[in-house]
C-alpha cells in the first residue's frame, strides 16, 4: 500500500517526501543515498516514480545508472509511447531495476520505477 493510502488526505509532494526521509532514517536507512537527487538529469519524475523511489528504496543514482546504459530496452505491450529499460544492480544483489518511461514527452517522463521480480538473475 503507498504511503499516500495510509492517510485519509492527500500529502502534499513536499510533505511526502519529508516524510519518506524520516522514515528511512528511523528504519536505519541512509536516506540521502537513497531519495537524493531528486532530478534524472534529461528526465522528468511523475509523482508516482518518486513515491516508488522512497517506497521500494531506490536509489536515484540506479535509475540514472539503468538509463544512461540499459542492458535491455522492451516497448511496452500496451502504450506505444511507454519504454522499459532494465539493468541490474550489484548493490541489490544483481536484482533487475525496470524504469518505465513516455518517450513521447520532452522531456521524456519517468511513470515508474521497480525491481522486475520476474526476471532473477
Amino acid at each position: 500500500m503507498s504511503l499516500r493510502r495510509k492517510f485519509e488526505v492527500a500529502l502534499p509532494m513536499e510533505l511526502f517526501r519529508a516524510f519518506s526521509v524520516l522514515r528511512a532514517r528511523v528504519n536505519g536507512c541512509v536516506a540521502p543515498a537513497l531519495f537524493g537527487p531528486e532530478e534524472v538529469h534529461g528526465y522528468e519524475l511523475s509523482d508516482h516514480a518518486m513515491e516508488d523511489l522512497a517506497e521500494r528504496e531506490i536509489a536515484t543514482a540506479w535509475v540514472v545508472r539503468v538509463l544512461a546504459a540499459p542492458e535491455h530496452t522492451q516497448l511496452d505491450r500496451s502504450d506505444p509511447d511507454l519504454v522499459h529499460a532494465l539493468g541490474r544492480i550489484a548493490e541489490r544483489d544483481g536484482r533487475l531495476l525496470r524504469v518505465v518511461y513516455n518517450a513521447a514527452v520532452q522531456p521524456p517522463r519517468i511513470v515508474t520505477v521497480y525491481f522486475d521480480r520476474r526476471e532473477r538473475g
